[in-house]
C-alpha cells in the first residue's frame, strides 16, 4: 500500500513542469515543447493528457472521410441548385443540418483523451441528422423552413472567418458572435420573407456542404476541416493538436472558399427567376391552403347554394348540362386566381358560384 502511494505521488510530481522550464501560454494553458514533444499543463501546472483531435473527420481518405464527402455532394448539390423547388426536402435539410452541427460541437468538446472512433462519431451524427430531417419534413406545428435561413447565414459567416490564418478575428469569441449574427439575419429573413429566406438558406448551406466535400477531396484534413476544428473544438484534451499547430489555409482552400461565396448571388438569382411562378410547398403553405379551402362560407350564401344544389339534383341527367356539366368531359373549370401567403403565390381555381356549387 505504501509503495502504491509513493508511486502515485512520484508520478504526479514528474507530471509537473520542471523549475525554470521554458513554458509558453496559449488559450489559458501552459505547454512545454521539448524536441517536438508537446506537453500541456493547466494554469495551475497540472498535467493534461492529450488525445487525437480528428473529431470524426477521419484520416486521409479512410471510411469516415469518404462518408463526409458523399454526404456533402449528394445532399448539398440538390439543395443549392433547386432548394426552393424541393419543398419538404428543404425544410427537412434545414432542421437536420442544424441538429447535426450542434451535436457535433457537443460531442467533440465532451469526449475524453481516449477519444471516440471516427466511424462511431459519423454514424451517431448521421442518425441524428436523419431524426432532424424527418422532424423537419413532417413538421406540422411550426415553420421548419426558418432553420434554413439560420443555417445558411451561419455557413456564410464561417466561410468568412476561415479566410485568414488562425481565423478572421484573433479573439475567438468575436468570431462566434459574427457567426451568430449572420445566422440571426438569415433567420429573420426566413420569418418575414419566406421565399427569399428559403432561397438564401438553401443556396448558402448547400454550397457550403459541396465546398467542404471538394476541399476534403483535395486537401483532406488540412483545409477547411482543420479550420472548423480550430473554431469549435475547445476540448482541453485537443490543445496540443489543434490550438498549438493552428490553422493555415492552403491556397486551394482559399480559392474554393472565395468561389463558393461568389457563386451564392448567381445561384440565388437562378432559383428566384427560374421558379418564380412556383410556390415553396412547405407544411405551413399546406396548412394555409387547407384553411382557405375549408373556411366557412357566409350563412346567406350557404343557404342559397344548398337550395340550388337540391333543386338541380332532382333534374334528369340529360338536363344537367345547363349547370355547366359535360357528361363526357366533366365540369367546366373556371380560370385560376392567385392566392398569396406571405411571399408565396399559389394558383387555385376561382371560387365562382358555379365552382362552389360543383365542389359539393
Amino acid at each position: 500500500m505504501l509503495v502504491s502511494v509513493v508511486a502515485l505521488l512520484a508520478g504526479a510530481w514528474c507530471a509537473r513542469p520542471a523549475d525554470g522550464a521554458p513554458l509558453q501560454t496559449i488559450d489559458g494553458y501552459q505547454y512545454l515543447n521539448e524536441s517536438g514533444i508537446i506537453t500541456i499543463y493547466s494554469a495551475n501546472g497540472d498535467f493534461i493528457t492529450q488525445g487525437t483531435a480528428t473529431d470524426g473527420g477521419g484520416v486521409g481518405s479512410n471510411g469516415p472521410a469518404i462518408l463526409w464527402i458523399l454526404f456533402g455532394i449528394f445532399l448539398g448539390l440538390p439543395l443549392a441548385g433547386a432548394g426552393i423547388r424541393l419543398g419538404r426536402y428543404s425544410t427537412g435539410m434545414g432542421f437536420g443540418l442544424l441538429l447535426t452541427f450542434l451535436s457535433w460541437i457537443a460531442i467533440i468538446n465532451t469526449m475524453s483523451s481516449n477519444g471516440i472512433p471516427d466511424l462511431a462519431v459519423v454514424l451517431v451524427l448521421f442518425l441524428l441528422f436523419l431524426c432532424g430531417f424527418v422532424g423537419g419534413f413532417f413538421a406540422i406545428d411550426f415553420r421548419s423552413d426558418v432553420f434554413l435561413g439560420l443555417v445558411g447565414g451561419a455557413s456564410v459567416a464561417m466561410r468568412l472567418v476561415l479566410l485568414r490564418d488562425n481565423l478572421l478575428i484573433p479573439v475567438e469569441f468575436v468570431n462566434w458572435l459574427l457567426i451568430g449574427l449572420f445566422g440571426g439575419l438569415g433567420f429573420i429573413l426566413s420569418v418575414f420573407w419566406q421565399r427569399l429566406g428559403v432561397i438564401f438558406g438553401t443556396v448558402s448551406s448547400g454550397s457550403f456542404l459541396v465546398l467542404i466535400a471538394i476541399d476534403s477531396i483535395v486537401n483532406q484534413q488540412d483545409g477547411l476541416s482543420r479550420g472548423l476544428r480550430l473554431l469549435f473544438d475547445k476540448n482541453k484534451a485537443h490543445v496540443a493538436d489543434i490550438a498549438i499547430d493552428g490553422y493555415y489555409p492552403l491556397a486551394t482552400t482559399l480559392a474554393w472558399t472565395s468561389v463558393s461565396l461568389a457563386l451564392i448571388p448567381f445561384a440565388f438569382g437562378f432559383q428566384y427567376y427560374y421558379w418564380r411562378s412556383i410556390p415553396f410547398w412547405s407544411p405551413a403553405t399546406e396548412r394555409a391552403l387547407s384553411y382557405y379551402a375549408n373556411s366557412p362560407q357566409p350563412a346567406e350564401k350557404t343557404v342559397k347554394d344548398n337550395a340550388y344544389i337540391k333543386k338541380h339534383r332532382e333534374k334528369p341527367k340529360n338536363e344537367r348540362a345547363s349547370i355547366g356539366i359535360d357528361l363526357k368531359r366533366g365540369p367546366k373549370m373556371p380560370k385560376p386566381i392567385r392566392l398569396t401567403f406571405g411571399k408565396s403565390t399559389i394558383m387555385k381555381p376561382e371560387k365562382s358560384s358555379e365552382a362552389h356549387r360543383l365542389s359539393f
